[in-house]
């Protein structure tokens, strides 16, 4: 029982607790294929690199990014260079 006062009357507010069984998981064939797959792949000596299928690595030749960081960083001529 919680004493309240809203607007400068006092209330008795009794609250009850609910407490939620846990629900059990569904079984997912789906889910539990894809798991067996991913343990062997592990299982087999392979890498996370491996699993995800494609090198991280930033192609420097076709990024627009890293172009652009090259230009950037690049000399700058300016008059008093020239002399």
């Amino acid at each position: 029982m919680i004493n309240a006062n809203i607007a400068g009357v006092w209330y008795n507010i009794t609250i009850e607790e609910k407490h939620m069984a846990r629900k059990k998981k569904k079984y997912n064939p789906i889910k539990a294929q894809a798991a067996s797959r991913r343990k062997a792949h592990f299982a087999a000596g392979g890498t996370t690199a491996m699993w995800r299928g494609r090198a991280v690595t930033l192609d420097e030749s076709t990024s627009k990014a890293r172009k652009n960081k090259v230009a950037c960083r690049g000399r700058v001529n300016t008059e008093h260079d020239e002399v």
